[in-house]
């Protein structure tokens, strides 16, 4: 009994061809931009923001915990929301900004990845310390770097 491999194969060349797209940088954004968290009228899937990294391996990606499937993803979109702000920021800003364009995420955890931002990597930091009902206000750093 004799296996047919042909389309592993033709799968296997669609995602090479995906992988050299992605080490380009302008044909890398265009992609970013393409894929696109948005519901279909037609069904229920979701597309969801992708970023394939530069010599990804060809096995299956880890599992990521919490409700994006590709790792960083929530990283990436909170990134690319602060890089179109200017000036201060607020965690429901931000989050406002995302769900407007598509994205399924909650302040929670948008004010984890600018904590993440502020605290570890130093791209932003916070301008303003919040108290009771009013949020922290945060700024973009030198080393802030766009999704």
């Amino acid at each position: 009994m004799a296996i047919d491999f042909s389309a592993l194969r033709k799968q296997r060349d669609m995602i090479d061809k995906i992988l050299s797209l992605a080490s380009d940088p302008e044909a890398s954004s265009l992609l970013e931009k393409l894929v696109i968290e948005k519901k279909t009228e037609k069904s229920e899937i979701t597309l969801r923001p992708a970023v394939v990294p530069r010599g990804a391996p060809r096995r299956a990606p880890r599992k990521a915990k919490g409700r994006n499937s590709q790792r960083g993803a929530q990283i990436s979109a909170v990134r690319m929301a602060v890089a179109a702000r200017s000036g201060q920021f607020t965690v429901g800003e931000i989050g406002a900004d995302l769900r407007a364009r598509g994205f399924d995420i909650k302040n929670l955890a948008v004010s984890r990845v600018l904590q993440r931002l502020a605290e570890k990597t130093h791209e932003l930091h916070v301008a303003a310390r919040g108290e009771g009902s009013n949020p922290n206000r945060y700024e973009k750093t030198e080393q802030f770097r766009a999704a």
